[in-house]
């Protein structure tokens, strides 16, 4: 049974707008708001502090119930940056955080609205038969789960899609009436979710490799913004965009988790690079495409700033394999790598980055590693496919948690630690396998 406390006098009333400084959940206690609001009316728990830690998860941990769309944090983050977390929980008692790290700050006077739900927040009940079908309760700025690929503009592709998404959404509203950004921030999100809520009826299944979509309400399309995204298990996240943030012009405020190879137009199977008599020889492979233009090839030396050094054709549509490779006549010990799959209507993908150069042997470094709440983002840049443990140390050597068989990519890879029961203080994350040990300092706040 959910235990329904709070560690502030707050109580959520449907309809009320509620004002905290600070909230501070303590040892496994609920933040409940009431299921029986209806979906159409608001219920706000206010948070009016910019700072991150103003929602501050102590002792065992923490869960924030909302289950319904409207049923919203606002949190008044305004010019502030850094790593926002939710202590989502669903109703199954499974932990989903959300973390929202604003990296470019928006404008003065702007909050955020968050909330999450699944097939059970809305008025109308859901048969058990049905959850698979988003359609059926789709956030209200969402007008359908069709394919975008076979539709234009204002008129998507007839096939619902809701069979290859994870059944529920997420709202991360920076344009609510009275609290909207002039100017958004730039952000990157880390989505906790939870495997079952894959339903009976879905074409994808629990261990299926998932990326973050939102809804573009000003073209009614899903697909128009595919960012590369990090998947990890146990507990299950997705991390979006694993470099680089989320732009203003980006960003909307429905979002979900979809199968990574569907509904992309081209669906990418591989990307590699390797030093040949000299040169970066690019190759990438595609198991199916549609209205496929051309690939732009991109460099960089720092993963920030990007150089056009080439461009590829391609086959325009396909169901079968096709093998596609580009030569760096002027490669380095290491740079890094991407592609930009432009279609005929001149809509974008950015593919995954990787590393390769000449000379650079079988390097790989913890580039980064920062607190982002109930978890830890450790990034990794690596010339080659591995599989390392990794550990969090305390400083006096006590592992304080370990995640085995991590798979660390050929390029960047960002990897997710939780730390929602570590307490703040200097902590070392080690990467290690047969081979090869790496560490770095890290400060969990």
């Amino acid at each position: 049974m959910m235990k329904k406390l709070l560690t502030s006098s707050c109580v959520l009333i449907a309809g009320a707008v509620l004002g905290q400084a600070r909230l501070v959940i303590n040892n496994n206690a609920y933040v409940v708001f009431d299921p029986n609001t209806p979906a159409a009316q608001a219920t706000y728990l206010v948070v009016d502090n910019p700072n991150a830690n103003a929602i501050t998860v102590a002792g065992t941990g923490a869960n924030i119930v909302s289950e319904r769309e409207r049923n919203f944090i606002r949190w008044s983050i305004g010019t502030s940056t850094g790593a926002y977390s939710i202590p989502f929980t669903n109703p199954g008692n499974v932990k989903m955080p959300l973390t929202y790290t604003v990296l470019g700050a928006g404008s003065a006077g702007g909050s955020v609205l968050f909330s999450t739900y699944n097939y059970d927040g809305t008025d109308v009940a859901v048969p058990v038969a049905n959850r698979w079908n988003n359609a059926l309760y789709q956030p209200s700025d969402v007008t359908h789960m069709n394919n975008w690929d076979t539709g234009t503009n204002l008129t998507p592709g007839a096939t619902n899609e809701s069979g290859h998404v994870v059944d529920r959404f997420w709202i991360i509203d920076t344009q609510a009436s009275g609290f909207a950004y002039a100017n958004k921030p730039d952000a990157s999100i880390v989505f906790g979710y939870d495997a079952a809520e894959i339903t009976a009826g879905n074409t994808i299944g629990a261990g299926d490799q998932l990326i973050a979509q939102r809804f573009n309400s000003g073209t009614n399309e899903w697909g128009d913004f595919l960012p590369t995204c990090v998947w990890n298990t146990a507990p299950y996240s997705v991390a979006v965009p694993a470099a680089g943030v989320i732009a203003d012009a980006d960003f909307f405020r429905s979002w979900t988790l979809s199968d990574i190879g569907n509904p992309l137009p081209v669906e990418l199977i591989d990307f590699k690079g390797s030093c040949e008599d000299g040169q970066v020889l690019l190759n990438w492979t595609t198991a199916s495409e549609r209205d496929n233009d051309y690939f732009v090839v991109e460099k960089s030396l720092d993963n920030i700033e990007w150089t056009m050094i080439g461009q590829v054709d391609g086959v325009g549509n396909s169901v079968s394999t096709t093998n596609y490779s580009f030569v760096d006549p002027n490669p380095t010990t290491m740079a890094y790598y991407r592609l930009i799959q432009t279609d005929l209507d001149r809509t974008t993908t950015i593919s995954k980055v990787i590393a390769a150069g000449c000379g650079m042997g079988t390097g790989i470094e913890i580039v980064n590693a920062f607190d982002a709440g109930d978890a830890m983002v450790v990034t990794v840049s690596s010339s080659m496919a591995d599989v390392y443990d990794v550990t969090l140390l305390d400083a006096q050597g006590k592992v304080m948690t370990t995640q085995p068989r991590a798979a660390i990519a050929n390029g960047i890879t960002q990897l997710v630690v939780p730390t929602e029961s570590i307490a703040t203080g200097i902590y070392v994350v080690q990467l290690e396998n047969s081979g090869n040990r790496m560490s770095r300092r890290v400060h969990l706040q």
